[in-house]
């Protein structure tokens, strides 16, 4: 018997696991920290991503 394994069907379960999964521990830290302190440490995360970001694009550019 043969079963039609759909690739999309498995990326998106899991991508849906690992969503659910982050959102869970934002739930726990929200608790723990507070709202304040965890949209602080996003804007962090975020600042941090942009600058890697531009110094990326510096180093390919000569």
């Amino acid at each position: 018997m043969l079963v039609d394994i759909n690739f999309w069907e498995i990326v998106s379960g899991a991508l849906l696991s690992i969503f659910a999964g982050f959102v869970l521990i934002l739930k726990l830290l929200y608790r723990t920290i507070g709202w304040k302190t965890l949209l602080a440490l996003v804007a962090f995360v975020l600042l941090c991503k942009i600058v890697v970001a531009i110094r990326r694009s510096r180093r390919t550019i000569p």
